[in-house]
């Protein structure tokens, strides 16, 4: 029994050890979130900031996170102003590069850092030959308030589905100041 409880221990405190809070400043937004699952599958990731963009109604901010199997993109639009972040709008937005080459199954209403907003298997075809893939995409607004905000975040993600959806669940994305 006392070999077990040792063991016990030692198990809980490698996944302690291997559980990381990481925080990445992009413009405006400080991302928060755990890496735990991430690394679980994938080592060795790579965290990198993309230049920001400004658009005619809103500024874009990207944070991808790739390992050599798998990756995350993480994308901020801040309008700047109240916009509307209903889950039809967010569903929408996706939508708008999703479907040039593929199709998007939806779980409508899902938990994003803790706020509502939409998750998806995107498939699609790529390539010549017409290649079948898939990732998971999802959308939330971090400071949204029924259907109006300022800021949506969309995710894009090629890890598995636990991971994936357990890394949206656990993400902060908070306002810089």
């Amino acid at each position: 029994m006392f070999g077990k409880v040792i063991l016990i221990g030692f198990m809980l405190l490698v996944a302690v050890a291997s559980a990381e809070i990481k925080t990445i400043e992009g413009g405006p937004f400080v991302v928060e979130f755990d890496t735990t699952g991430l690394a679980d599958v994938d080592e060795d990731l790579i965290f990198d900031l993309e230049s920001p963009m400004q658009l005619e109604d809103h500024h874009e901010y990207g944070v991808k996170i790739e390992g050599e199997d798998y990756r995350i993109f993480v994308t901020c639009y801040d309008y700047g102003g109240p916009t509307d972040v209903s889950e039809l709008r967010l569903m929408d937005d996706i939508e708008k590069w999703a479907l040039l080459n593929g199709k998007v199954d939806w779980k409508l209403i899902y938990s994003i850092g803790g706020r509502p907003g939409v998750f998806g298997n995107h498939t699609y075809t790529y390539g010549p030959k017409k290649m079948a893939a898939h990732n998971y995409v999802a959308s939330y607004s971090p400071d949204g308030v029924g259907d109006h905000g300022s800021i949506i975040t969309e995710f894009d993600s090629t890890y598995p589905e636990d991971v994936t959806t357990s890394f949206l669940e656990r993400i902060k994305i908070k306002m810089d100041g």
